[in-house]
């Protein structure tokens, strides 16, 4: 067996034993910027209020400063305690529970089939099971490992660097099949970036994946191609999911705890300006 031979049965088996994973995954930093936007509410309406209960404690004011130390305190810390105490659990014991459950059971259903029809020689069998998952799951860029594998094993090097061009870390074997794929078009960026993004639905790419199609799609010069759907398209998504600012990411993210904070706050400022 020479040496493609062996990287290429390496990756196949690498990846059939993968093919449930979704292709992005929780991570402990995902958890740290709920937790402080969560906390820093807590904190401020639990601050507040105890100024305004100290304050007005003798009023029916004092009673606002009540309220917010217990939707500061009580709920928030509920909220709190719950929620990250169950993805902390998750995290370090479960972490499969944040993958998608309904993709990756379905994967796993179809993976025992296709590892059965490998056994029995049925090869046709086992591609049209890949590509169905395929269009089922098209940002799954371990469905799309796997099926360009057994297309580097045929030598349908285009085909296969058409599903990789978007890969994140493709091996020294893929990079080949991508750049004869890209060669097979000219290496027009345009062309390449229509075709690596065909059926591909966006939400769940990498970031990795996405800084890629950022790059075909910065490499697009020509008016006529500027003019197409793909390119709007491509334009649009990116400005949506990788290129918006970062006050544009902390209003997204952040909108409700902000509105939170500008309710304490407004309160805060009119009782203390009338104290």
């Amino acid at each position: 067996m020479g040496k493609n031979d062996q990287q290429l049965s390496e990756a196949i088996r690498r990846t059939q034993s993968s093919l449930a994973n979704p292709t992005k995954g929780i991570r402990g930093a995902d958890l740290l910027s709920p937790l402080f936007e969560h906390a820093l509410t807590a904190a401020f309406f639990l601050a507040v209020g105890y100024w305004i209960f100290r304050t007005y404690d003798e009023s029916v004011v004092g009673f606002v400063g009540v309220v917010m130390m217990l939707w500061g305190g009580l709920f928030k810390g509920i909220i709190l305690f719950g929620i990250y105490g169950f993805a902390l659990f998750a995290l370090l014991f479960k972490r499969d529970w944040f993958a998608h459950v309904a993709e990756r059971n379905h994967i796993r259903k179809v993976e025992s089939r296709i590892t059965k029809d490998l056994e029995e020689e049925r090869e046709a069998s086992a591609d049209d099971r890949l590509h169905g998952l395929l269009c089922a799951y098209p940002d799954n860029m371990h469905l799309r490992r796997s099926l360009a594998a057994r297309m580097i094993k045929r030598d349908e090097l285009i085909a296969a660097g058409k599903l990789l061009a978007l890969h994140p870390s493709p091996t020294r074997i893929e990079l080949a099949a991508i750049h004869m794929f890209c060669k097979s078009n000219g290496h027009d960026p345009f062309q390449i970036m229509r075709k690596a993004i065909k059926g591909v639905g966006g939400p769940h790419l990498s970031t990795e994946s996405r800084l890629k199609l950022h790059d075909l799609h910065r490499a697009i010069t020509r008016e006529a191609d500027k003019n197409a759907w793909q390119w709007r398209a491509v334009d649009q998504y990116l400005n949506n999911t990788l290129l918006k600012t970062k006050w544009r990411y902390l209003v997204d993210d952040y909108r409700h705890s902000m509105l939170e904070l500008l309710i304490a706050a407004a309160i805060f400022v009119v009782l203390w300006a009338a104290a």
